[in-house]
């Protein structure tokens, strides 16, 4: 953990401290670990046990095979995790399309009903343009009723038509 802090440090301030004597950051901190197995850290005791038959490692090289067996399994675990849920995911998505209106219909009988739709659509919107001109012709005829009977309530006959 330390040569991760001093890595960054170095990386962002290298004059404040010693950029020449940079480790390699690639591997992990063989004093962390045995810090955490001298203080009988649970998780790192029950990996050196798993992996290394409760012998803690001595050199390095043993650290660094444990480390990396630990590593597999962690990856193992993840690629496992992401596995169900990509697959869980994409039932999902199965169950949703077969879900969907007309995902028993053939193309043919899809693309009659678009048509059909299509013609409702167009249907629809010549009675709403009819209905909106309508409207409109009918609110102009009361605008134009009002306009006259204020016209006449108040006296007022330059409006007058």
């Amino acid at each position: 953990m330390f040569e991760a802090l001093r890595g960054l440090r170095d990386a962002v301030a290298p004059e404040s401290g010693n950029a020449a004597a940079q480790t390699d950051n690639s591997e992990p901190d063989f004093e962390e670990f045995w810090q955490s197995y001298r203080s009988n850290d649970v998780e790192t005791i029950a990996a050196v046990k798993r992996i290394n038959n409760g012998v803690p490692p001595m050199k390095r090289e043993d650290y660094v095979r444990i480390y990396q067996m630990l590593e597999r399994e962690k990856d193992a675990e993840l690629v496992a995790r992401l596995a169900t849920t990509v697959l869980r995911k994409s039932e999902d998505v199965d169950e949703r399309v077969a879900a969907l209106s007309g995902m028993n219909r053939t193309r043919t009988q899809q693309m009659e009903r678009i048509k059909e739709l299509l013609h409702r659509n167009q249907e629809t919107e010549r009675q709403l343009q009819e209905l909106h001109a309508t409207a409109k012709r009918r609110r102009d005829q009361i605008r134009k009723t009002i306009q006259e009977k204020t016209c006449e309530a108040l006296g007022i006959e330059e409006y007058r038509s």
